[in-house]
């Protein structure tokens, strides 16, 4: 399955790499080799995480990482899957919820 970033969600992933980065030498490496492998498995599996409740109409589904404290929010069009967020758990929940796959 073909997996694409929104804007948003890559300026997120930056960001909060850079910011791993700045705390602990190679940590934001390893925050993105995380993202990297989940991506990897949404592509392979995109209906093996759950779907977000409430988007009458759109397949959004968030897949939990292991290791930091984010998710990766997509929703899955067809064939394709786009990434809409990647989410901190713990601040803003679902300020992502306006955004659409392009």
């Amino acid at each position: 399955m073909n997996v694409s970033i929104s804007d948003e969600a890559e300026l997120e992933l930056k960001q909060a790499a850079q910011w791993y980065e700045d705390r602990v030498p190679a940590l934001g490496g390893g925050f993105l080799d995380q993202i990297l492998d989940a991506l990897d498995d949404i592509a392979k599996h995109p209906g093996r995480y759950p779907r977000e409740p409430g988007r009458h109409g759109r397949e959004i589904r968030r897949l939990l990482l292991d290791r930091f404290p984010y998710s990766i929010v997509y929703e899955v069009i067809g064939r394709r899957v786009v990434v809409l967020a990647i989410a901190h758990t713990a601040r803003r929940p679902g300020y992502w919820k306006r955004r659409r796959a392009k």
